[in-house]
């Protein structure tokens, strides 16, 4: 039972069976079951990030396998040791990780051939891979292994007539041999693997070979045949996408090494593609490319919040029909060695490649974030903010200032999801100054439909008390007094009667075109890691979806979702990604929320002032928080950035 709720994701529960499973086999003094629960807790372990933790067990479960001393234990013998190697491989531990993975090969050999010797062939193989590269001197040893165990691992597949092992084994053949760049017998192996798993009916490995022969025809410049294998590899992960998402698999690792990297290489294609056509058919080319971006932004969210349906009632055309001619929508795409930033406009998009190094972009976001959120001096944040404004704004102001633009949509990809883009500075403004902002999930996924906060109906809801060992918002109360006067048909939860409960019987009962939830929010790297502070608990994500469903249901969508003192971790763009689908998430057309937590009294005088421009008539979402933000420029105290750029209208601006 502990195995199968690791397998499924559920860690909690996991452990508690694991840790009955391991009591009771302490009791039965049999030493093979202990070898089995021990290796399963290690597996737990792992799964946790606690790889010391896991070497003790897998280490305790081998002493158990020699006490066994029956044939039995030999296959579970290979996969402990496997599960070592990987523990090491994880801990850094090179060195270590390379003479484990031997000594498992060499143990697997001994085995009588099964499914189970191919399959674990075939692990030891996917992980020599990664030694290798992390260990350059293990490279002939790993070499060694790779290619021996991916043809004993055909070989009894072959025997066995397992189609699936077989395709596997042929597959990261192939994918070894363009690790070494023998393009030719790499695409001959890559399509025998294609073909046994179209044979199988294996969509799960049949995209992994459609992707590595766009690879391969990359890297022979045969551009045509690598777009349409990019193109079917897409078109394969569509209807098994949200398979990736459940349980064990779907880890961070799993999403940002096997998924992103096939949606955003066909996009670098199909970007290299536009820059060498005429004019007449870039634009095909270009839409075609935001397309397949959307997928990935899509994809990305409902990773994030664990959630396949997210995003099934999000528009579905890429096409800015709502989209003014004074607005314009930047789309930065971040490669390893350049930026490329599409700029669409009223009339059509355009593209501009910036020559940039990668990791020195995100070094500087990360640099930028931290000295925004930390207050430090002006100057040490404009030394950061500068440069990014030249990558990011600079190349598209001839084009923003000749139509007269004045508002920036903007669909931050990787990790710009960390920083406002508000606070970059061109040397003599803030672009926010310059413009209004708007950070959007995606094209596709905004309702772009005008909304207008007249005779609407606000609910405000929050905590002045500190709760729970998070901090009191003794501002919240006076906020709240003013927030009524503005906004006049309100009602009010506060503190103890600020509870999940109150809230969904609320919606049951009430529609609201505003709802206002000045609380502790807090954004962490997955969907279930990420909640809103009640009087008596949390809010999780996806309740919170739910309460605001009930009035959807009711055919009320909410217009404006207000999030007061949310807060992301520096580094951990996965985190601002969440922030940046809350409004998604939530059922909402738009949501205010920060970055991080600000102070409560500059809070207080932000969040009242965009109340109160939201209410003069005529004036847009994303012109009513400019003015906020301008107004805070011009005032000190609360004229630094740290006080007023976190705050981001995200979803629509109208």
């Amino acid at each position: 039972m502990g195995d199968l709720l690791l397998s499924l994701g559920k860690s909690d529960d996991a452990e508690r069976f694991l840790r009955k499973a391991a009591d009771e086999a302490r009791l039965s003094r049999s030493p093979d079951i202990s070898a089995s629960v021990l290796n399963n807790r290690g597996n737990l372990f792992a799964s946790q990030g606690d790889y010391l933790k896991a070497e003790a067990a897998y280490s305790e479960s081998l002493k158990y396998i020699e006490q066994a001393d029956r044939p039995g234990m030999s296959g579970l013998k290979s996969k402990v040791l496997i599960n070592m190697a990987h523990a090491g491989y994880m801990q850094e531990s090179y060195k270590d990780a390379a003479v484990l993975a031997d000594k498992a090969f060499q143990h697997t050999q001994s085995l009588r051939d099964s499914y189970y010797k191919a399959s674990d062939f075939i692990s030891l193989a996917m992980l020599a891979r990664k030694i290798r590269k992390a260990y350059p001197a293990a490279d002939k040893p790993m070499n060694d292994i790779i290619c021996r165990a991916l043809d004993e691992a055909g070989r009894i597949a072959g025997d066995i007539q397992n189609i699936s092992v077989l395709s596997q084994a042929c597959g990261y053949l192939g994918q070894f041999y363009e690790d070494g760049r023998q393009y030719d017998q790499a695409i001959q192996l890559t399509r025998r693997a294609l073909f046994f798993a179209q044979q199988g009916n294996f969509p799960e490995i049949m995209y992994l070979w459609q992707w590595q022969l766009g690879r391969l025809f990359k890297a022979e410049g045969d551009m045509e045949k690598s777009l349409n294998a990019y193109y079917e590899a897409i078109s394969t992960l569509k209807p098994i996408r949200k398979e990736f998402f459940k349980g064990f698999r779907g880890s961070t690792e799993m999403f940002y090494e096997k998924l992103k990297p096939v949606y955003l290489e066909l996009t670098g294609l199909l970007l290299k593609q536009a820059e060498a056509v005429a004019d007449g058919k870039r634009q095909a080319i270009l839409k075609d490319a935001v397309n397949i971006m959307e997928m990935l932004k899509s994809a990305e969210l409902q990773n994030y919040f664990e959630d396949e349906c997210l995003t099934a009632k999000s528009r579905k055309s890429t096409e800015p029909l709502s989209i003014s001619s004074h607005s314009a929508v930047i789309y930065p795409i971040l490669f390893g060695d350049h930026l490329t930033v599409l700029l669409t406009l009223s009339e059509g998009i355009k593209q501009f490649r910036i020559p940039a190094n990668a990791e020195e972009i995100k070094k500087r976001v990360a640099q930028f974030r931290e000295r925004l959120q930390d207050g430090s001096k002006m100057n040490r944040i404009l030394y950061q903010s500068k440069p990014l404004y030249d990558l990011l704004i600079r190349p598209l102001e001839s084009e923003l200032t000749a139509r007269n633009i004045d508002t920036l949509i903007i669909a931050p990809d990787s990790v710009l999801h960390l920083i406002p883009f508000a606070a970059l500075h061109d040397g003599h403004r803030f672009l926010i100054e310059k413009y209004a902002v708007v950070t959007i999930p995606g094209i596709s996924l905004t309702d772009t439909e005008p909304v207008r906060p007249e005779h609407s109906r606000v609910l405000l809801n929050g905590l002045s008390e500190g709760v729970q060992g998070f901090d009191p918002l003794p501002g919240v109360e006076h906020e709240f007094e003013e927030l009524k006067k503005i906004m006049k048909n309100t009602s009010v939860f506060l503190n103890e009667t600020y509870t999940a409960d109150n809230l969904f019987q609320e919606f049951r009962n009430h529609d609201y075109d505003i709802v206002f939830m000045a609380t502790h929010g807090v954004f962490g790297g997955t969907g279930g890691d990420s909640f809103l502070l009640t009087y008596n608990g949390r809010l999780t994500m996806n309740q919170m979806e739910d309460m605001i469903a009930l009035g959807k249901q009711r055919d009320r969508q909410i217009g404006l979702l207000m999030l007061n003192a949310c807060q992301t971790a520096i580094s951990d763009e996965r985190a601002a990604l969440g922030l940046g689908g809350i409004a998604l998430k939530a059922g909402a057309k738009s949501a205010v929320a920060t970055l991080w937590s600000v102070c409560d009294e500059s809070a207080f005088r932000m969040i009242t002032e965009f109340y109160r421009q939201i209410c003069i008539p005529g004036m847009s979402k994303a012109k009513a928080l400019q003015n906020a933000q301008k107004i805070f420029i011009a005032a000190h105290p609360y004229s630094h950035p740290t006080y007023w750029s976190p705050f981001l209208l995200i979803g629509n601006w109208s």
